[in-house]
């Protein structure tokens, strides 16, 4: 397995154009490539982005988690633990880091946004079989730092 790292400019929240930023970050692909994209750099082109002067991020946990947890207080930090995509989370995977003053929620439905992107992929570089992950960053219930998880994938 070869990993290629591929930087793309910043995608500017609430919306921006992430098939743009690969169009011309991108510049060939070869057959059988898995492309791993991050769930904000996903969620920012689908518009899933508000305005943390707007909302408060526990009042959006209830309505993103399929089901949430009372607040939990560590030594370090505090944060509302949620179902989310069939995924254990902190706060519904509602961000708040790297998007300026919007809180970044979970893309919609993301192996829908990995097949639109997986078809995009393939007719631009004229491949026909790739993969898509859409990946995502999650803490460990109990225990310090953060894993990698794919959200969805096509």
């Amino acid at each position: 397995m070869i990993v290629t790292p591929i930087k793309t400019r910043v995608l500017i929240p609430p919306q921006d154009d992430l098939l743009d930023a690969m169009r011309h970050s991108i510049k060939s692909l070869a057959e059988k490539s898995i492309v791993v994209i991050t769930s904000k750099t996903v969620s920012i082109w689908e518009g899933r982005c508000l305005s943390q002067s707007a909302h408060k991020r526990d009042g959006l946990v209830p309505e993103e988690a399929e089901y949430y947890f009372p607040k939990i207080k560590t030594p370090l930090f505090e944060y509302q633990a949620a179902i989310k995509h069939n995924a254990f989370i902190a706060s519904a995977g509602i961000d708040k880091s790297n998007s300026g003053n919007y809180f970044t929620l979970l893309p919609l439905k993301p192996n829908e946004s990995a097949k639109i992107i997986w078809a995009w992929l393939r007719k631009k570089y004229g491949i026909r079989n790739c993969g898509v992950l859409i990946t995502d960053s999650h803490l460990m219930p109990f225990r310090r730092g953060t894993v990698g998880l794919s959200i969805g994938f096509y």
